[in-house]
């Protein structure tokens, strides 16, 4: 709407858009978004809207997956330590795990991903036209995210304990490894294994992405060689640093590498597997990017190419919404 009497209805539905117009800001002071032409509604759905539904989706699912795991694996561990409630991680992983190690890359995802390039989404409305018909958020993808979680921190429990009572790197050939070697392991596969899993979704790899996903990875990886070669703060808790000295000594024995490698890999294998099947059975994106390829071939002209007929009377104006003031106009268009 445009004017104050399209006030309730931009209040009353899903999303409002204000255009600027002759009749005043009251539809844009109201709206969700504002827009100074017409035309612009255009780029605004097919482009933003589109690509913004799709990251928001992905946001969703992986902060919850990233959340569901990381407190299972406390609680799979907490059976086999005799239902005490000792969690295997120390108080410092446990606060810069959302702070640190996995905030970054789906900031980067969520702010600029994109599966199709914005000329070719606004050219052709077939992939907007896909994504009402398939949305990226449904409760069905939300679970299907979350059952993946709970695989993940099963198999990742399993694999580690196993791998850590047979990796002998404590001394006594018959050593239990303590709740802090078991956490080290844990936390190590549990960083690595989600960023992957994020990486799994990303459709524009530019140097931004580079830069976070190695960036939170090579964090982590300084992170436990602190812990390992510098002896707590004077005044620090044992549980809050002291307790993983041995990180480097646990994460280098050879048993746990390959432990780590495998349980990494059949974390990642089954959403890996169902990519590539849906590579080859067309997905919608392929749909998509088919329909783009064949605009491609007929050499689709740009939009404002298109001819158009020759009006009877010359129109002054700028072609916002009941045209304003020329003065108004222009100051708007150097605002877009």
């Amino acid at each position: 709407g445009d004017g104050a009497n399209d006030v309730a209805m931009i209040k009353a539905a899903h999303v409002g858009v204000g255009i600027i117009g002759k009749e005043g800001e009251q539809a844009v002071n109201n709206s969700d978004f504002a827009i100074g032409q017409f035309r612009f509604l255009r780029r605004l759905m097919f482009v933003h809207g589109r690509t913004i539904s799709r990251r928001l989706a992905v946001l969703v699912f992986y902060i919850f997956y990233k959340n569901v795991i990381e407190t299972l694996v406390q609680f799979w561990f907490t059976t086999q330590a005799g239902w005490s409630g000792q969690t295997p991680f120390i108080q410092l992983t446990i606060n810069w795990f959302n702070m640190f190690y996995t905030s970054l890359p789906i900031v980067c995802f969520a702010a600029n991903d994109s599966d199709i390039a914005r000329d070719y989404a606004e050219r052709i409305p077939t992939a907007y036209a896909h994504t009402l018909a398939d949305p990226p958020y449904t409760h069905r993808r939300f679970w299907l995210w979350q059952l993946e979680a709970l695989y993940f921190s099963l198999a990742l429990s399993a694999l580690s304990l196993v791998s850590l009572d047979h990796a002998g790197v404590w001394g006594a050939a018959d050593a239990t490894p303590g709740p802090f070697e078991v956490g080290v392991v844990l936390q190590h596969v549990v960083i690595i294994t989600v960023t992957l899993r994020l990486l799994l979704e990303v459709r524009a790899f530019t140097w931004l992405e580079l830069f976070f996903f190695a960036g939170t990875l090579l964090f982590w990886l300084a992170n436990v060689a602190l812990f390992s070669e510098v002896p707590a703060p004077v005044g620090t808790c044992y549980f809050c640093w002291g307790a993983w000295n041995l990180s480097l000594a646990v994460l280098l024995s050879p048993y746990v590498i390959l432990v780590q490698g495998l349980t990494i890999i059949a974390v990642l294998a089954p959403r890996t597997v169902g990519k590539f099947w849906n590579v080859l059975r067309g997905s919608t994106l392929k749909q998509v990017r088919a329909k783009i390829q064949a605009h491609e071939e007929q050499a689709m002209a740009p939009l404002d190419s298109a001819p158009r007929p020759t009006p009877r009377h010359t129109v002054t104006g700028t072609g916002f919404a009941f045209s304003i003031n020329d003065e108004s106009a222009n100051k708007v268009v150097r605002m877009f």
